[in-house]
């Protein structure tokens, strides 16, 4: 489920009075962007995906006004997320190999998201677990 940015306003508003509602509505768009980069709460799975011989680039599906900026690992949560050597992130969309993939089994990324620029909500868990820093 996701929340409107315009749901946190009147928290935010008794700290600044007179601030107009677009105001406060940006100033939050940009806060959860930021908390969602700095600790990397939203966690996605993407759909698994098929290995392809001679394919080095992928497409991921991310849910609606999502951007991705973490790559934890290609087997889901397994709980082992060591380094990744031969694959990297090339935003808006794509997982990229820079040598063919050793095993032909589909992959399982495990990402880190952040709300787009464009989006006017945000995962409803982020809200409820984190509202009172998301608007102090």
């Amino acid at each position: 489920m996701m929340v409107e940015y315009s749901e946190l306003v009147n928290g935010v508003s008794i700290h600044v009075s007179n601030c107009p509602e677009r105001a406060i509505v940006d100033a939050l768009r940009h806060v959860v962007r930021d908390f969602c980069k700095r600790t990397k709460v939203w966690v996605y799975d993407n759909p698994a995906l098929a290995i392809e011989e001679g394919k080095l680039e992928y497409a991921l599906t991310l849910p609606t006004d999502s951007a991705v900026f973490h790559l934890w690992g290609l087997d889901g949560r397994s709980g082992c997320y060591a380094a990744l050597q031969n694959v990297y992130l090339d935003p808006p969309v794509n997982l990229v190999f820079t040598s063919q993939p050793s095993s032909s089994k589909a992959i399982k990324p495990l990402l880190s998201l952040m709300p787009s620029v464009k989006s006017t909500e945000f995962p409803s868990h982020i809200r409820e677990t984190y509202e009172e820093h998301l608007i102090s």
